[in-house]
């Protein structure tokens, strides 16, 4: 197995499978100053990539996988299958684990294509997943926040009505009760009796008039959802203009910046969010004069990331660059990174 697919397959796979190989026999992963290895962490992952590409622990880890999936019948049949149907039966529910190490095991040009057809997949769903539902969550909250405040106000106030129908209710069965006691008594008890009818009027217009708010707040609820609603699509419609009034402020802010060729991908979002340069990335071994050379002379510096670069690239990276260039080498990524932050105080 090259040493570009075996890195290119590790990058791919999600860091909580790539610990697991230290579960084969004779295998051992650990990360110097790091007692253990958390998946969450960006450098910790950062690391291992590193530790899993070294020679030596590559051909353990292919070893001891091949030796795994010999010795099981369930693993042989997978490296039978195609791409698609190795796909179905991770959707299905089997071990995607299983899966990943069978195909690893397996030398062929083949099962390298199926391996890296698959991670492309399941990491393509996994973003598409998570930025959907971040997306639903975000445009809900908002709608619903003032949904809930508008039924709350309105959950009082049909709270209230029970407890005056309940009130109504208990007046009408003490007037009832006692209306065949008063028959018999004197004008104060039908005094009596007609504070209770008085009071039993009160209440039921009180009653009718809460009813009635209660009619206009359904009302208003109503408008207010469909005012939500077009609120949702303005905001959606703003948020669009703002994104394109952001990439065009980006483009412009691009176009001034002094222009940077970086040979050699640093692996790292520090690049992307610097504002001192517009750098390009180019991999060496993507690097061709035909392609490149109005990209290279349009530039303003050339940056070479000689830790990124091996000597079958060298060559080709050397007679690439025009001699005109400003050129700076960098060793390993901290001494890009400080050369970037001194540059940006000037």
């Amino acid at each position: 197995m090259s040493d570009n697919y075996w890195k290119s397959a590790i990058e791919l796979i999600p860091i909580e499978f790539l610990i697991q190989f230290k579960e084969l026999n004779g295998v051992k992963i650990s990360i110097p100053g790091f007692r253990t290895i958390d998946p969450t962490n960006k450098i910790v992952w950062l690391k291992l990539i590193q530790e899993l590409v070294k020679p030596k622990q590559k051909e353990k880890i292919l070893t001891e996988l091949k030796r795994k999936v010999e010795n099981d019948i369930t693993l042989m049949e997978y490296l039978k299958l195609d791409r698609e149907e190795l796909l179905s039966k991770i959707q299905a529910g089997e071990s995607f684990k299983e899966v990943i190490f069978a195909l690893l095991s397996d030398q062929s040009d083949d099962a390298h294509k199926k391996l890296l057809y698959i991670l492309n997949k399941i990491q393509h769903k996994s973003k598409k997943t998570s930025m959907e539902s971040e997306r639903s969550k975000e445009n809900a909250d908002n709608s619903d926040k003032k949904l809930n405040e508008e039924i709350k106000k309105r959950m009082k106030l049909e709270q209230k009505v029970i407890e005056f129908q309940s009130k109504l209710n208990q007046l009408r069965q003490e007037y009832d009760g006692e209306k065949n006691k008063l028959k018999a008594q004197s004008s104060k008890q039908e005094a009596l009796i007609k504070q209770y009818k008085l009071e039993i009027k009160q209440l039921e217009t009180q009653n009718n008039e809460l009813l009635g708010k209660c009619d206009k707040l359904q009302s208003k609820n109503n408008d207010l959802m469909i005012e939500l609603e077009n609120l949702s699509n303005t905001i959606k419609e703003r948020e669009s203009l703002e994104i394109n009034v952001n990439q065009n402020d980006e483009i412009n802010k691009a176009e001034e910046l002094p222009k940077v060729v970086l040979i050699g991908n640093p692996m790292n979002s520090f690049i992307s969010k610097n504002v001192t340069y517009d750098i390009q990335i180019i991999e060496p071994e993507h690097l061709e004069i035909d392609t490149h050379k109005p990209i290279l002379e349009q530039s303003q510096q050339v940056w070479i990331l000689a830790y990124r670069i091996n000597r079958k690239h060298q060559e080709k990276v050397n007679k690439c660059i025009p001699t005109n260039k400003q050129i700076h080498r960098f060793a390993d990524f901290h001494s890009l990174q400080n050369y970037i932050k001194n540059m940006s105080r000037r």
